[in-house]
């Protein structure tokens, strides 16, 4: 899964991205990408059940993209949308902290002002896509094909909500429709998480708010952040401990995404591979067997389900048997968070 950190010129959005120490950090194009793996304490208690040769986390990919300047050309921002056109989630990185030396993004000198700046700028770029694919479907020189007529009455519908200044993200659509627009690449029809960028005073304000407007919000203080990515594990937790921060802030990030975006975590094991995967919820055992491999989904007899809790209580797959505690299920199952799954299939 990908997830863009955008945000306007000098609000930390790169100190975050600097910040995903735990991750892979490579480049694509002009920008650059760092995949983190995602921490799960399970996991770490299942290798320790089955001591495997090799353990795989869950991961998500983080873009850092340019900057969104208002001022900047139609062609530069064009430029810039297009760094996380093929995201799944956006972090809008907001600036709450004063730094003389730093000017604020013009006219944005308060996190609120810099969130409605970006809503503009998402809902203007989406105005300008549709208008141009409406434009192209009304002066079609042939009939148009069933899914062109809905996609024009879908468009013109959207249009309308854009022109109010709403965000597609606020509009309501079926899973259906909104498999059928992603490959407008809108960026106000992803999901939303904000970033809120503040000083270490302000780290221990207000501890408990967890959205910022509409959307779930992580705080983190970019200064901080850096100089912990830098250090060692050990020392890591004594300078953590030292600021009164319980965890870095890619860990709080991770599961502010996976809770907005209703992502969970099912594991397989063997003592040859521990492995976390990410489904939706309410995933079916086939969904989640094509996860693993399109095999699996395509040859699916049936799949066998412990639970992580009953597990780690036990201590071993035979002794659960023995109480009836592993389950065999089959293809429409839904998979909750934290089963165990061993699938049997047939290609």
């Amino acid at each position: 899964m990908r997830v863009a950190i955008v945000g306007l010129p000098s609000v930390g959005k790169t100190s975050l991205f600097d910040a995903l120490s735990l991750g892979e950090h490579k480049s694509q194009g002009s920008y650059q990408v760092k995949v983190v793996k995602v921490q799960d304490p399970r996991l770490e208690k299942l290798a320790k059940l089955y001591n495997p040769k090799k353990v795989v986390h869950s991961t998500l990919e983080f873009v850092d993209t340019p900057s969104i300047d208002p001022k900047a050309p139609q062609k530069e921002k064009i430029r810039t949308f297009s760094a996380f056109s093929k995201a799944e989630a956006l972090v809008l990185v907001l600036r709450a902290f004063e730094n003389f030396s730093v000017p604020f993004p013009e006219g944005c000198f308060d996190p609120k002002s810099q969130l409605d700046r970006l809503l503009e700028e998402f809902i203007f770029r989406d105005l300008e896509i549709c208008e141009n694919r409406i434009h192209r479907l009304q002066n079609a020189k042939r009939k148009l094909e069933a899914h062109e007529v809905w996609e024009l009455e879908m468009l013109e519908r959207l249009k309308n909500y854009l022109e109010d200044m709403v965000p597609l993200n606020k509009v309501e659509l079926t899973e259906e429709e909104r498999k059928k627009l992603s490959g407008f690449n809108f960026c106000s029809l992803l999901p939303f998480v904000v970033a809120l960028n503040t000083s270490e005073q302000g780290l221990k304000l207000e501890e408990s708010v967890e959205t910022f407007g509409d959307y779930p919000m992580v705080k983190f203080c970019g200064a901080l952040e850096r100089d912990l990515a830098e250090l060692s594990e050990k020392e890591r937790s004594s300078f953590m401990e030292a600021y009164g921060v319980k965890e870095p802030v890619v860990q709080r990030l991770t599961r502010v995404i996976y809770r907005h975006m209703g992502l969970i975590t099912f594991f397989t094991v063997s003592e040859k591979e521990v492995h976390a995967w990410t489904v939706e919820e309410n995933a079916s055992a086939l969904e989640a067997a094509g996860k693993i491999h399109s095999d699996m989904a395509r040859g699916f007899i049936k799949a066998e389900i412990m639970k992580f809790k009953d597990l780690v209580e036990y201590g071993s797959e035979r002794i659960l048997r023995e109480h009836g505690l592993v389950r065999v299920v089959g293809k429409d199952h839904p998979v909750e968070d934290g089963d165990i799954l061993k699938v049997r299939f047939n290609v």
